[in-house]
């Protein structure tokens, strides 16, 4: 590997404004904002205190849409440079494939990073704005922190994109491969964990004899970032056991300091963080290898 700095920003600056004015991007995040919007008019209307209550809306809003927007900049951030020969091209050049590959992730993360402020902006921003609820600057921090997990939480997928557009040499494979694990991940993990923790134990989940079951259940769910994501801001909870409970309910339980936010949630907050790491460098490793004169 070398690593040319120069290189790489250049690159990432190019990623980040051809990601900017795609009009893919655009409507896709058009489409998100307004869901936002609308679950932030609903907490007004019904005089919800985000912290206080928490912003449950926002939060399944980010966490079930956001990952298409993921995935929808990395499916064919290199897919579509060797369909169009552009990939030999630029390899013509004094710029070598690891500094390509982390150029083209650069550039993708910065992308992310504006999506999740424009995404607080749509959400929390707009209630409090129009409730009025004071803000001071522990809120602030906890809004920040939010910003964070949901950057990572989002960066999963934009990773297992990159990693889909390395090994297909078809943008379409990438993509509808991406939608099938987005709609498994997302859509219908909590019923396939179920049925698989019923077919394997002989029990039925949510029944008198389910000890076996729920343990099978309970494991197979840490395998999901939506879980992950999902008891880190908002405390939702999927364990069994009950000494496993937390004692805060997610990032925005006041009642509770971020010290204690932290030690209860910090397995999940781990588990975000590793995943894209290790999706990224299994992306750079196979990208260093590969034929890339293959059609």
């Amino acid at each position: 590997m070398k690593l040319n700095t120069v290189n790489i920003l250049t690159l990432a600056q190019k990623e980040f404004a051809d990601n900017v004015y795609s009009t893919r991007f655009r409507v896709l995040l058009a489409l998100v904002i307004m869901i936002l919007l609308s679950g932030s008019i609903s907490d007004v209307e019904n005089q919800s205190n985000i912290f206080e209550e928490g912003s449950f809306i926002a939060v399944y809003t980010m966490g079930t849409f956001l990952p298409i927007l993921g995935l929808a900049l990395g499916y064919d951030a290199i897919v579509k440079e060797k369909v169009s020969d552009s990939l030999n091209t630029l390899l013509t050049h004094p710029v070598f494939r690891d500094n390509i590959i982390l150029g083209k992730i650069t550039g993708g993360l910065l992308t992310l990073a504006l999506v999740i402020i424009l995404s607080i902006i749509s959400s929390i921003g707009v209630t409090l704005v129009l409730t009025g609820i004071p803000v001071s600057m522990t809120e602030i921090n906890r809004i920040m922190i939010f910003s964070f997990v949901s950057f990572i939480y989002i960066s999963v997928f934009f990773a297992l994109g990159v990693l889909f557009s390395v090994i297909f040499n078809n943008p379409a494979k990438s993509l509808i491969t991406g939608i099938v694990l987005w709609a498994v991940f997302i859509l219908a993990f909590g019923q396939i964990t179920a049925l698989i923790a019923s077919v394997t134990t002989g029990e039925v989940l949510y029944s008198e004899n389910e000890e076996h079951a729920q343990i099978v259940d309970q494991k197979l769910q840490y395998l999901s970032p939506l879980n992950h994501y999902y008891q880190a801001v908002a405390g939702i909870n999927i364990s069994y056991d009950e000494e496993d409970l937390k004692t805060s309910a997610g990032l925005f339980d006041m009642s509770h300091s971020l010290g204690q936010w932290l030690n209860d949630y910090w397995t999940n907050i781990v588990s975000l963080i590793v995943a894209p790491f290790l999706l990224i460098i299994s992306s750079l490793l196979i990208f260093i290898k590969q034929d890339i004169t293959r059609g």
